[in-house]
């Protein structure tokens, strides 16, 4: 079902290692599930982390792996180039 919606975008998944609200199993199993059906996804799990790892005040600057991935996912995103 995700495969349809998903085809041709970029997809992140990060989670804290230690994440004790959302397992880790459940982010690794949809990880799989998605890249077997050729989605583009980058996995991303940080060691010692729990559910609230980042600083809030400065998520999405401050995270240097998100602003990699976010510049490479707009610039080959489908739905941008049509």
């Amino acid at each position: 079902m995700f495969d349809v919606l998903l085809q041709g975008l970029s997809v992140m998944i990060r989670i804290g290692a230690n994440d004790r609200t959302v397992h880790p199993f459940f982010t690794r199993r949809m990880y799989r599930l998605l890249t077997e059906e050729g989605i583009n996804v980058t996995y991303s799990e940080l060691p010692a982390k729990d559910h609230w790892w980042w600083d809030t005040r400065c998520v999405l600057m401050c995270d240097s792996v998100y602003s990699q991935f976010s510049h490479r996912a707009l610039d080959s995103d489908a739905f941008l180039s049509s």
